[in-house]
């Protein structure tokens, strides 16, 4: 009977090999399932099902349609920021507004009929967070 010694860097080396093999097997029905099959050929895909099971077809031509195609990108979001007004009776109301900028929340609120006396970006979250509701 003997022992054997591996070192670390042995382990280590036969881990990376594994590692990249199954990787790059992953990768490779990947491309041959999905990619040969699903946008070489009709664009369509079918996935027969069992017995009992119903058919499954996805259509992947809809990212050609029209629809898809006349979308407008979306490049931000709606910020909310916290007012202080005056309403038409001098009573002063405050609250929180989303829009994209903070001019376009000042003109939706004068547009209302307010004052704005004072207009900020609302901070994220609570003030103090370990107080409960």
């Amino acid at each position: 009977m003997a022992i054997v010694f591996v070192s670390a860097k042995a382990k280590q080396a036969v881990f990376f090999r594994t590692t990249a093999i199954l990787v790059i097997s992953t990768l490779l029905v990947a491309f041959l399932v999905f990619i040969i099959t699903g946008l070489w050929g009709s664009g369509k895909m079918a996935i027969k099902g069992g017995p009992g099971q119903p058919d499954i077809a996805i259509n992947l031509n809809i990212a050609d349609s029209a629809k898809i195609s006349n979308l407008e990108p979306f490049y931000s979001l709606e910020t909310e920021f916290a007012y202080l007004v005056l309403d038409e009776n001098q009573q002063q109301v405050e609250g929180n507004i989303s829009a994209f900028t903070k001019e376009e929340a000042q003109k939706s609120l004068e547009s209302s009929g307010f004052k704005v006396l004072n207009l900020k970006e609302a901070g994220l979250g609570r003030n103090q967070p370990f107080i409960s509701y």
